[in-house]
C-alpha cells in the first residue's frame, strides 16, 4: 500500500513526541512491506523558500519542504502561502493511496483540500485540541486553563492578549503565554482585563475588538469546516474525543485508538529496585514549555528534603523560561541534563526510578508515559485532562492535583517514606503497545477508508469497465518514477526480444531521467527555482560568504591556539600523572571526608528543621506570654483595688478598736456602780458573760482568718512580682519601663499591707487586753442592758458583717 504521513516537524531537527512517533510509525509500516513517504517542513536558509528535497530513511522516503517564512498574521498561520500547492506537487509525484496527517500546524488547512481534490482519502490523528482550539492546548495567554470550546468571543480575547504580550520587549519567545510573575503589575493587570472582556481598559478600541472577533470567527469556521471533511479522525483518548465532539466535529467520524511506542530497546532495561540508604531518583523528560509544569516539579523538589534526587532532560526555544527553571533547579540541588535524542532515551531512563509528568494543561496522551512504562518506571502525573486514562492511581503510578507543588512533593515523598511503594507500582505496570502493534492496527483502517473511496468511485461504472478501471487505478497510484521505471522495463524487454538485447541502453536511461515526474525532473525544477533565488540574493550571499571566510580564518586561529593549549595540557597531564601516586591516598581520604561531610550536612539539615520548628514554638510561646502580660497588667489594677479595700478595712478596725477602748472605760465605771447597786443580778449576768466570751472568741478567730487572708494576698503579690519579673526579661526594651513601674507599685503595695498588718496586730492586742480586763471584772458585763451593751451589740453585728464579707 502507498502510504503518506504528514507531520509539522521531523527528527533530527524536531525531536518531541509527535515527531519521534511519526518517524517510528513510518519505519514500522515500511518494515511491514508498505511504501511509505513522509512530508515535513523545515527551515533551510541555504535553500530557496518552498523548495523540496527527498532523502531515503529507514525503508521510507522523506521529503523536506523548505519553509523559511514566518506567518505575518492569523490568516497566514492557518494557511501558509504556497505550502498547499507544493504539497499538491508532492502528491502528484508520489501518488499515495491514503494520507495520514499527524499535525497541520506550520503547514495549513490547504493540505487536506489538496488530498481530497485528488480523491485521496485523508485520516487525521488528533494529538491535541488543534481542530477545535487555535492555540491547540486550551491554555490562555496567562497560562491558566480554558474551559470554553468553540466560542469566538472567548477565543478572540486570547488573540488580543497575545497582541498585548507582543508589546513586552523582554519576554523573548514566550510561546503560549507568560507566567504571572513575568509581567510588571501594570502589564499583568491589563492582561487580566483583556481576558475578562474589558480590553478597552488595556488600550484596545471597540473597533479593534470587533475586528479581532470577526477574524477569529471566520478563521475558526474555516478550520472546523476543513476538519469536518476529513474521512476519519483518530483520538488516543476518550477525553479528547469528547472535547472534539463538543467543538462541533462529527462523532461518527471519530474513533479512539491508543498510541504505540518504540519498546524494543526499553524492554531490556532492568526494572528499578529500592536499596536501603539509597535516594529515590526522580526525573523529567520532554519539552521545557511552561505548560509542561517543570517549574512546579522544581518547586516540589525544594520541599522534599533528604532521600531524593531529581534529573531534568529537555530543551525549548523559550530561553527565558528555560534559564529561570535551570537556575531554580540548580538552587534546589537538581541535575540539569539538557536535551536528548531518542536513541539516548534508554540510558536516561536507566538513571531513574520514577518519571514525573507535572503538566499544568489538559494533557492528552503523553508519549513519555508509554516510554516510562515500557522501561518499567512508574509515573507521577497531574490528575488532569486525559492523564487518568494513562496512569492508574495506586496501580502503576500516582495522580496529584495540577499546579500544586505541595501535593506533588507529598506524592514524591511517599516513595522515600514507603520502601515497598516502588516495587508495588512497578509490578502494576501492564505491557505497552509497541509501534509494530500500532502499525498492524492502522493497516486495516487504511484499507477500510481506501476501500470506501474505491466503492464510491465505482458506483455508476459499467461492469465491463470495472476491471480495466481497477487496473488503471493501480497504475495511477504508482509514483511517477516507479511508473516510468515499469514502462521502461517493459519497453526494454520488448526491445531485447526484437534486437536480442537484455540490458537497458543509454537511450532508455536518458528517457527515464528526463521523463516527466521522475526524481531527476523534480530535482531540475527545484534547481531552476534555486538558481532564480540565488540570482535575486547574489549580493547578500556574497556578503555572507565573505563573513563565513572571515569566520573561518578566525576559527583557524582559534584552532591553532587550542592545539597549543592541548599540547600544554598534555604536558601538564603527564606531570600530574607523576604526582598522582601520592595524591591517590589523599584523594581517597578526601572522598571519605566528603562522605562524612555529606552526612554532617544532612544532620545539619535535620537540625535546621528542628530549630525552625523550635522557633515557631517560641513565637507561639511569646504570643501566649504577651497575652499573659496583658492579663497581669489588668490583674495588677484589680490588686490595687483589693489593697485599697484592705486599707479601708484596717482603718475601720482601728476606729472600732478606739471605740472599744472608750467603751471599756465606760464599762469599768458602770461595773463599779453595778457592784454596789446590782449585786442581785450577778448570777443571771454570769451566763451572759459566758456568751459574750464566746463571741469574743469568735472575733479572735475571725481576726486570725483575716491575718491568714492577708498572708495569702502577700504570697499572691509575691508570685505576681516573680511573673512580672520573668515577663520583664522576655518583653522588648520598650515595655521594660512599664514593668518597672508595675514592680514598684507592687512593692509599695506590699509595704503598705505590711504596715497595716502591724497596726492591726497592735490594735488586736489592745482589744485582747481589754477583753482580759473585762474578764477579771465580771460585774462590768452587767452593762448589757445599758448604752454600753448596745454599743457592744452594734460592734458585734458590724464585726459579723465584715467577717461575712
Amino acid at each position: 500500500m502507498q502510504i503518506c504521513l504528514v507531520t509539522h516537524g521531523f527528527p533530527p531537527l524536531e525531536r518531541t513526541g509527535v515527531e519521534n512517533y511519526t518517524a517510528a510509525l513510518g519505519a514500522a509500516l515500511a518494515a511491514a512491506g508498505h511504501s511509505v513517504e513522509i512530508f515535513a517542513p523545515r527551515v533551510g536558509k541555504e535553500l530557496p523558500n518552498l523548495s523540496m528535497r527527498r532523502e531515503e530513511r529507514s525503508g521510507y522516503g522523506l521529503t523536506w519542504l523548505t519553509s523559511n517564512t514566518t506567518p505575518s498574521n492569523q490568516e497566514e498561520a492557518l494557511d501558509l502561502p504556497g505550502v498547499a500547492e507544493r504539497f499538491g506537487d508532492f502528491l502528484d509525484n508520489e501518488r499515495p493511496e491514503v494520507v495520514h496527517f499527524q499535525h497541520l500546524i506550520k503547514l495549513g488547512m490547504g493540505l487536506i483540500e489538496e488530498a481530497q481534490s485528488r480523491g485521496i482519502p485523508a485520516i487525521y490523528t488528533a494529538h491535541d485540541y488543534y481542530p477545535v482550539c487555535h492555540r491547540f492546548t486550551l491554555v490562555r495567554p496567562d497560562m491558566s486553563r480554558c474551559g470554553t470550546i468553540g466560542d469566538p468571543e472567548q477565543c478572540s480575547r486570547c488573540d488580543l492578549a497575545l497582541s498585548h504580550l507582543n508589546r513586552v520587549d523582554d519576554l523573548g519567545d514566550y510561546q503560549l503565554g507568560a507566567l504571572p510573575d513575568q509581567l510588571d503589575a501594570v502589564r499583568a493587570k491589563e492582561l487580566r482585563h483583556i481576558l475578562a472582556g474589558r480590553a478597552h481598559l488595556a488600550g484596545f478600541t471597540a473597533q479593534e475588538q470587533a475586528d479581532f472577533r470577526e477574524r477569529r470567527t471566520r478563521l475558526d469556521a474555516r478550520r472546523l469546516e476543513t476538519y469536518r471533511r476529513i474521512d476519519l479522525i483518530l483520538s488516543p483518548t476518550r477525553f479528547l474525543r469528547d472535547r472534539l465532539i463538543d467543538g462541533g466535529l462529527d462523532a461518527a467520524k471519530i474513533e479512539v485508538l491508543t498510541y504505540g511506542a518504540e519498546t524494543a530497546d526499553l524492554d531490556r532495561i532492568p526494572r528499578p529496585t529500592r536499596r536501603k540508604g539509597e535516594p529515590v531518583r526522580f526525573g523529567f523528560l520532554g519539552g521545557l514549555s511552561k505548560h509542561k509544569g517543570v517549574h512546579v516539579l522544581v518547586a516540589a523538589f525544594e520541599r522534599m528534603g533528604a532521600g531524593a534526587e531529581l534529573s531534568i532532560w529537555g530543551d525549548s526555544s523559550d530561553t527565558q523560561y528555560v534559564e529561570r527553571v535551570k537556575a531554580a533547579a540548580s538552587s534546589a540541588g537538581a541535575r540539569w541534563r539538557g536535551s536528548y535524542r531518542r536513541g539516548e532515551l534508554g540510558a536516561c531512563l536507566t538513571e531513574l526510578d520514577v518519571v514525573v509528568v507535572p503538566s499544568t494543561w489538559v494533557e492528552n496522551y503523553p508519549f513519555v508515559i508509554r516510554e516510562a512504562f515500557a522501561a518499567g518506571r512508574p509515573v507521577i502525573s497531574s490528575g488532569i485532562g486525559a492523564l487518568p486514562e494513562s496512569v492508574r492511581h495506586g496501580v502503576d503510578g500516582l495522580l496529584v492535583e495540577p499546579d500544586n507543588p505541595d501535593a506533588l512533593a507529598a506524592a514524591m515523598r511517599r516513595f522515600v517514606d514507603e520502601p515497598g511503594l516502588l516495587a508495588k507500582l512497578v509490578g502494576g505496570i501492564d505491557p505497552v503497545k509497541s509501534i509494530e502493534d500500532q502499525a498492524n492496527e492502522l493497516l486495516p483502517i487504511y484499507a477500510r477508508v481506501h476501500e470506501s473511496h474505491e466503492t464510491s468511485r465505482d458506483r455508476g461504472t459499467p461492469a465491463s469497465l470495472r476491471e480495466p478501471n481497477r487496473r488503471y487505478q493501480e497504475l495511477s497510484t504508482l509514483p511517477l518514477r516507479e511508473l516510468f521505471r515499469s514502462v521502461l522495463g517493459r519497453l526494454t524487454h520488448v526491445k531485447g526480444m526484437l534486437l536480442g538485447k537484455d540490458a537497458i541502453d543509454d537511450e532508455a536511461l536518458s528517457f527515464e531521467a528526463l521523463a516527466s515526474g521522475s526524481h531527476t525532473q523534480v530535482l531540475l525544477r527545484d534547481l531552476r527555482r534555486e538558481r532564480k533565488w540565488l540570482k535575486s540574493n547574489e549580493d547578500s550571499l556574497r556578503k555572507r560568504v565573505a563573513w563565513r571566510e572571515e569566520e573561518l580564518r578566525s576559527l583557524n586561529e582559534e584552532n591553532r591556539w587550542l592545539r597549543e593549549t592541548i599540547d600544554g595540557a598534555e604536558r601538564g597531564i603527564e606531570a600530574l600523572r607523576k604526582e598522582a601516586g601520592p595524591l591517590r591516598g589523599t584523594h581517597d581520604a578526601l572522598r571519605e571526608r566528603v562522605a562524612w561531610r555529606e552526612k554532617e550536612l544532612k544532620a545539619i539539615a535535620k537540625e535546621n528543621e528542628w530549630l525552625r520548628e523550635s522557633l515557631d514554638n517560641e513565637r507561639e510561646s511569646a504570643g501566649a506570654l504577651n497575652e499573659e502580660n496583658a492579663w497581669l497588667k489588668s490583674t495588677s489594677v484589680s490588686k490595687d483595688e483589693e489593697i485599697a479595700w484592705l486599707k479601708e478595712t484596717l482603718e475601720s478596725k482601728a476606729s472600732e478598736s478606739e471605740w472599744l477602748r472608750e467603751t471599756l472605760d465606760g464599762v469599768e465605771k458602770e461595773a463599779a456602780w453595778l457592784r454596789e447597786s446590782k449585786a442581785g443580778e450577778l448570777d443571771s449576768m454570769t451566763a451572759e458573760i459566758a456568751r459574750v466570751s464566746r463571741e469574743l472568741e469568735d472575733a479572735r478567730t475571725e481576726a486570725n482568718e483575716l491575718r491568714a487572708a492577708v498572708a495569702r494576698h502577700e504570697k499572691r503579690v509575691e508570685r505576681l512580682v516573680r511573673v512580672a519579673s520573668a515577663m520583664q526579661r522576655r518583653d522588648d526594651a520598650s515595655d521594660s519601663r512599664d514593668e518597672d513601674q508595675l514592680d514598684a507599685a507592687v512593692r509599695d503595695a506590699d509595704a503598705r499591707i505590711t504596715a497595716m498588718i502591724a497596726e492591726l496586730e497592735q490594735r488586736r492586742s489592745a482589744m485582747e487586753d481589754a477583753i482580759e480586763y473585762a474578764d477579771r471584772r465580771v460585774a462590768k458585763l452587767l452593762t448589757a442592758r445599758t448604752a454600753l451593751g448596745r454599743h457592744i451589740a452594734s460592734w458585734r453585728s458590724s464585726d459579723n458583717g465584715n467577717a461575712g464579707s
